[in-house]
């Protein structure tokens, strides 16, 4: 089994100034080929997830919680996604220890070849990929 479909989700939080400048963005880079719900976490209107989605994240507990995420692609377009939201949450918004940047891979070839589990888990670095997604600290002191 050969993943031949991938997807990116990436969770940050913003103020109301830089939900307009994101937006902004996103016209630049995608034209219409995106969609935006500040309201909802799901958009409805794209089922089939081919377009940019551009959403209100309710697991971050706050009204400014968002998500940006990709459309359904190809390893190569992943990469490619990656990179532009990464610049777009530096430059428009914050991240924290409840924000989190999720993968998917999913495969049509059901022949039952193994999956190749390092190549993907060493995405995250893949020519420093994500060296610009702020600190995180993913462990808790114990007392």
């Amino acid at each position: 089994m050969k993943p031949d479909r991938f997807g990116c989700e990436l969770e940050f939080v913003v103020n109301a100034e830089q939900d307009t400048l994101i937006i902004e963005k996103l016209t630049s880079l995608y034209g219409s080929n995106y969609l935006v719900d500040l309201e909802k976490s799901k958009i409805a209107s794209d089922p089939e997830q081919t377009k940019v989605h551009y959403k209100y994240e309710a697991s971050l507990e706050s009204k400014l919680g968002r998500e940006l995420t990709s459309p359904v692609c190809s390893f190569e377009e992943l990469k490619g996604y990656l990179t532009q939201f990464v610049l777009i949450i530096n430059e428009c918004a914050t991240t924290n220890i409840l924000t989190g940047l999720h993968i998917h891979m999913s495969a049509s070839d059901k022949s039952g070849n193994e999956l190749d589990l390092c190549k993907y888990t060493l995405l995250a670095d893949d020519e420093n990929l994500l060296n610009n997604w702020g600190n995180r600290n993913y462990t808790t002191p114990i007392n």
